[in-house]
């Protein structure tokens, strides 16, 4: 069920970009998505893996660089703007946080299965094998 549901979620956010949704995005929006997706969140997932012992260094990396789903940010957006007086930049955050699963979706969806070859080459002894 999870699954479908992102897929509808997934579904309505590219339906949603067809109509604009980047366009209050500026360079500053698009600079915070790429630190998101590339600094804050992996920062954030490695430290909070420090005390996971069953892994190890280069397992925690990849688990830190892909993090948890960003789809539920499409959640904490909409209940932010229930919940405060940001009306006048809900455009720009909408940008921001559709820009950065976007960009996330991109990113891991391009480098998920060489990671995770090189990962499993490497836990079995094996050299990662030439492009």
């Amino acid at each position: 069920m999870e699954h479908i549901l992102t897929l509808v979620v997934l579904l309505l956010l590219g339906a949603a970009l067809t109509t604009g949704l980047l366009a209050a995005l500026s360079w500053q929006g698009a600079a915070l998505g790429v630190l998101l997706v590339f600094g804050f969140r992996p920062a954030a997932a490695w430290l909070s893996l420090q005390r996971c012992h069953g892994m190890d260094g280069k397992e925690r990396a990849v688990t830190a660089f892909f993090g948890i789903r960003g789809i539920g940010s499409i959640y904490y957006v909409a209940y932010g703007m229930t919940h405060t007086d940001l009306h006048a930049e809900a455009d720009a955050i909408w940008a921001v946080a559709a820009f950065t699963i976007v960009l996330s979706i991109i990113v891991h969806g391009a480098s998920a299965g060489w990671v995770m070859t090189h990962l499993e080459n490497a836990r079995d002894g094996r050299q990662p094998a030439a492009p």
